[in-house]
């Protein structure tokens, strides 16, 4: 609206793109780009931008409108034309969204002063596996579902990691993720991921997210009955509502992780066995006992299972508990190494991967996956950094001190220490055995 009169000769024709980008500063933009094929709202002031629904009444992928004018053959040139332009760079689409992202960290810095005494508090939370990932629609008569206890003061990381995909029986560190708040669009993910498909999370609209590791859960859940949607897999696209059900007044809070209810089993991984892919898929094959039963357990989430069919209606709370509780004896999941099935040249003999980067403290595991190729991830070893340590016995994250005897795991009090003692005592002697070795000097 600012251009002046249209010119139609070429040097005319710059200067009008020179004009709209003076007019847009909040941009970087390549001196080629043609400025065509870009949705309405990049021309927009982020600092004065508002949020808007979708739909379905949601706000999604930052509350950034839709584009009902959008012409699919210009927006496909354009990302032809000008992707070796911004090679290196964020295009127009991806800084705009920093600019948002920058922005809400701002402000939930701000919150996050007038939520120090939640903080103490612990969380009941409602996770759903959603009919649909578009509508969020609550499934009709089979449902998947589980209801967790934890501290507020949890990172976001360690929530995923820990707490949420183990209780619903999803695999830890093999696929990317993305939490969305539903109040604002805000996304939060797994910025340093390695899954291979965080490719897609661009072409889903999922830019700009804000790391996990930075984010606490009464951050994103302040009050009562705030909903944040998850979406696992950006390739499946699993799609979870989460909401908040109760705060736990800090008096009876003890930050202990545990699974307190749920119902129904979880989808395969890959959606093996299924004729499609995610939610709905899954819910129709369910309903119409279509499912390939052999196929489903040789996922990577069910191999090795014993299981000889799958009964969607499984749910025990007890072994839920287990895997949590196997989760958060275990270290860390290294994000930037995320399970990945490669198919190495020769031979699958461990040491074909040491080509693989490794990270200081990590080691690259492998394992055979029984149909030619191996599955390798990255792991971490020794102690967890200490922002997303949790206690050994329980899972809490406050108030951690380390081991005495190994120096490698953190307790959240005295009483955990003693409770974990009879599983923990072999390794504890062990690594502080190992440690008391006198190291060997190599000599050429």
């Amino acid at each position: 609206r600012q251009l002046s009169r249209p010119r139609r000769t070429a040097n005319g024709l710059m200067y009008q793109l020179r004009q709209l980008q003076h007019v847009t500063p909040w941009i970087d933009w390549h001196p080629e780009d043609p400025m065509v094929g870009l949705p309405h709202w990049v021309f927009e002031n982020p600092g004065t931008f508002e949020p808007q629904k979708d739909a379905y009444g949601w706000y999604r992928r930052w509350g950034l409108p839709a584009d009902e004018d959008e012409d699919v053959m210009m927006t496909m040139q354009r990302m032809m034309s000008t992707q070796i332009m911004y090679m290196g760079k964020e295009n127009p689409q991806a800084q705009y969204c920093n600019i948002l992202r920058q922005n809400k960290l701002k402000k939930l810095q701000q919150e996050l002063k007038n939520l120090k005494d939640l903080e103490e508090c612990d969380l009941v939370l409602t996770i759903t596996l959603v009919r649909d990932r578009s509508s969020l629609a609550q499934p009709v008569g089979h449902k998947v579902w589980r209801k967790l206890k934890c501290g507020a003061a949890t990172l976001l990381r360690t929530f995923q990691d820990r707490y949420l995909n183990p209780s619903m029986g999803w695999s830890r560190n093999y696929h990317g993720y993305v939490f969305e708040q539903l109040n604002d669009g805000a996304l939060y993910g797994p910025v340093d991921s390695g899954a291979i498909d965080m490719m897609h999370a661009n072409m889903h609209g999922y830019n700009g997210m804000i790391d996990d590791k930075e984010i606490k859960l009464i951050q994103i859940f302040p009050q009562v009955g705030a909903k944040v949607a998850y979406t696992y897999d950006l390739g499946d696209m699993w799609a979870h509502m989460i909401e908040l059900t109760e705060i736990v007044p800090k008096e009876k809070s003890d930050g202990r992780v545990t699974c307190l209810d749920g119902a129904g089993a979880c989808p395969a991984e890959d959606s093996c066995g299924l004729d499609g892919k995610g939610n709905d898929e899954f819910y129709k094959a369910v309903k119409k006992g279509s499912i390939n039963h052999r196929e489903f357990l040789t996922a990577l989430n069910y191999k090795g299972s014993g299981l000889r069919r799958f009964d969607a209606t499984a749910f025990n709370l007890n072994k839920v508990n287990e895997r949590i509780r196997e989760a958060i004896r275990s270290n860390a999941s290294e994000a930037s190494g995320a399970k990945m099935f490669t198919m190495p040249f020769g031979n699958n003999d461990p040491s074909a991967f040491q080509t693989i980067k490794q990270q200081r403290g990590c080691s690259v595991d492998t394992k055979p996956s029984g149909w030619g190729a191996t599955l390798v991830e990255t792991k971490r070893e020794g102690k967890d950094k200490k922002a997303l340590a949790v206690c050994h016995a329980c899972g809490a994250t406050k108030e951690l001190k380390t081991c005495s005897g190994c120096h490698l795991v953190r307790y959240c009090s005295a009483t955990c220490q003693k409770e974990d003692w009879k599983a923990h005592k072999a390794a504890c002697k062990e690594a502080k055995k190992t440690a008391n070795k006198p190291k060997i000097r190599e000599v050429d």
